[in-house]
């Protein structure tokens, strides 16, 4: 049984979502972070990304402690 296809909740045109794994750069304080291979249904339009299960966890790890390095960076830089 094939699965229903499944559109960009933000584009909202319509637009397909192609599921594979790509590369999502997360932008934070001038700064940048690349999540290796994370599965999903990506947008080709927005690049907006509804995560599998359990790369949604993973993605949200990494960016927690990105910006968490990146924000005591920025203390250690002020004190």
């Amino acid at each position: 049984m094939a699965s229903k296809p499944k559109f960009c909740l933000q584009c909202d045109d319509g637009t397909p979502l192609q599921h594979g794994e790509r590369d999502l750069r997360f932008e934070y304080k001038g700064k940048s972070l690349m999540v290796g291979a994370v599965s999903g249904w990506h947008c080709p339009v927005c690049a907006d990304c509804q995560f599998e299960r359990s790369e949604g966890r993973r993605y949200s790890a990494a960016v927690d402690a990105f910006t968490a390095r990146i924000d005591a960076e920025e203390a250690e830089e002020i004190r």
